[in-house]
């Protein structure tokens, strides 16, 4: 349920909470549990319980996985790479623990370590199915980060294998075969990636962007304008906008495009 303000947590050396107070913080009764911490499970059942039972079922686990996912979603990378971390001290075939603290590595631009965690995922059994073919996506990220365009294309064409509907690898590919001049290719994936994902913004650029490469002004014009239309700051699609209007004999909405 919701939690109300004032809430306040009890929490132990090892930083994990072992009680919590909705409302004022009841002086006597936090003093009595501060010098009462329970430190066995059966010593936590018996605080937890209403009364006495049958309690050989009950575990006690936290999901660092889910925790340090939820911390990386909302931007606290070292928060969710410490749970990830110990995800992993718990269980060291865990692929999604080391699929997390891979992309922790992605995100802080430290590239060895996280390509040496993704290349460790595609060993392991992962217990969700887009682990793998988010791990082959993001070592084709690095390979492309790196400058080579053919390792990059292989690995998102391996995260494809394993699921063709994988938006994010289709997108990346389009831009991989954009990168390596190859528009024919790029043209083919990205209306695929469009068909399942037609509201992102970043596939209408990137399409736009190859239309405007083989002279379509009409596309490269319609796929821009719904880019700029789903995203209103995106500097990119509006400079390249305005770029299309020059070559099209229109400076005064170039102009436009520029300034905004």
């Amino acid at each position: 349920r919701d939690m109300s303000l004032p809430t306040s947590f009890l929490v132990d050396e090892k930083g994990v909470i072992v009680k919590i107070y909705e409302g004022a913080l009841p002086g006597k009764n936090f003093g009595d549990d501060f010098k009462n911490i329970p430190r066995t499970d059966a010593d936590r059942i018996a605080k937890a319980l209403p009364f006495p039972g049958a309690e050989t079922g009950y575990q006690f686990s936290r999901n660092y996985v889910s925790l340090g996912s939820i911390f990386f979603e909302r931007g606290y990378v070292e928060t969710s790479e410490a749970f990830f971390q110990r995800a992993l001290r718990d269980d060291p075939g865990s692929a999604e623990a080391l699929y997390g603290i891979g992309s922790v590595y992605l995100q802080q631009q430290k590239s060895p370590q996280a390509r040496e965690s993704f290349e460790r995922v595609l060993k392991l059994h992962a217990s969700y199915p887009g682990t793998i073919p988010n791990a082959w996506n993001n070592l084709g990220i690095l390979s492309a980060r790196e400058g080579d365009i053919t390792e990059a294309i292989e690995a998102f064409q391996s995260a494809l294998q394993i699921d063709p509907a994988h938006s994010i690898a289709l997108l990346n590919l389009g831009n991989a075969y954009r990168q390596n001049r190859d528009w024919d290719a790029a043209r083919t994936i990205l209306r695929k990636a469009l068909d399942l994902s037609p509201d992102d913004p970043e596939v209408n650029y990137s399409l736009g962007m190859v239309y405007a490469q083989l002279n379509d002004s009409e596309n490269a014009h319609e796929y821009l304008t719904r880019a700029v239309a789903l995203r209103p700051i995106y500097p990119e699609a509006l400079n390249n906008l305005g770029v299309l209007y020059l070559r099209t004999n229109r400076p005064q909405d170039a102009v436009t495009e520029f300034e905004q």
